[in-house]
């Protein structure tokens, strides 16, 4: 049931992720429910799988432009791009937070594998954890 809905469901949480982290502090309740909601946005990207919308997604990075990504790689593709911009942002995340966003990173390129992570994201995604380190 809650599968069709999963094209609504995972920007509204990375907006609220967003919001919250954008207003907490290190040790405030804000970021507790920051980390909650991170958790369950990786959850529903990994039970989700690859029965997504067949919609398409355009991925771009600037220079690092890339073709349409299809299908069962859409939410994920989708979900990646906001979560690398929020780790890499000024000033940085708490560590908690952080290490909530780099687990759904992972959950991310294992559903988008190899072949379109690497190409699509690698380089973005390592230089934002390089940076937030």
């Amino acid at each position: 049931v809650l599968g069709e809905f999963m094209h609504v469901l995972v920007p509204a949480l990375l907006k609220l992720s967003d919001s919250l982290i954008a207003h907490s502090t290190n040790e405030s309740t804000l970021s507790d429910v920051a980390i909650l909601t991170l958790q369950t946005l990786a959850v529903l990207l990994e039970r989700d799988g690859s029965s997504v919308s067949s919609r398409s997604t355009v991925v771009s990075w600037g220079e690092h432009s890339s073709p349409i990504v299809t299908s069962c790689s859409s939410l994920p593709a989708r979900a990646a791009q906001p979560l690398i911009r929020i780790l890499g942002k000024t000033p940085t995340v708490s560590r908690p937070v952080g290490f909530a966003i780099i687990e759904i990173i992972c959950v991310c390129a294992k559903q988008l594998g190899s072949s379109r992570w690497i190409p699509l994201y690698h380089v973005v995604a390592r230089d934002a954890i390089s940076s937030w380190q």
